[in-house]
């Protein structure tokens, strides 16, 4: 009996593993400093962090939100080495919105965004993903708030469908 009910509650966990949606943003928390400082602030992070800064852009033409691209050294040499069309695979964004006074820092989820360009290819790159997620959590520590929490998609998308996406 014992080894039935530790097979299915072993089940269960691989199924729950499975079942774990993926959201495409990730909330780093907010500041209480003005945009033009945090942009600054978050650049500087970001460079030290070790991600080459692309630029930076408002979008909607509004001062109230920044759009910061980054890429990594090993997303590069991964897409080269991969091919195929994974040239979107090459930026990822941080977010800074005004909301109510406040600067709300957010960054695109390496996970989502990798599973999502190199599909069935993501096994070959998920370490230098998981790397590169680590780099964005130390990056943008320090933030006001909940740190750290996925956003964009009410119920998120499994890994599976993003092998199709």
């Amino acid at each position: 009996m014992k080894k039935v009910l530790l097979l299915l509650l072993s089940i269960l966990f691989v199924f729950k593993l499975e079942a774990q949606n993926l959201k495409p943003y990730i909330l780093a928390g907010y500041s209480n400093k003005n945009i033009s400082e945090v942009k600054k602030d978050v650049k500087e992070k970001l460079s030290s962090a070790g991600f080459k800064v692309l630029g930076s852009y408002n979008p909607l033409s509004s001062n109230k939100r920044v759009v910061i691209a980054v890429s990594d050294n090993n997303i590069m040499s991964a897409v080269k080495k991969t091919g195929g069309f994974r040239g979107f695979a090459l930026a990822f964004r941080v977010a800074l919105t005004n909301e109510n006074g406040k600067i709300m820092v957010s960054y695109t989820n390496p996970e989502y965004w990798g599973r999502a360009y190199f599909q069935k290819q993501w096994n070959q790159v998920a370490s230098l993903y998981s790397n590169l997620d680590s780099k964005f959590k130390n990056a943008l520590s320090g933030f006001m708030g909940d740190n750290f929490v996925p956003f964009g998609s009410e119920d998120g998308v499994s890994a599976g469908s993003l092998k199709k996406y």
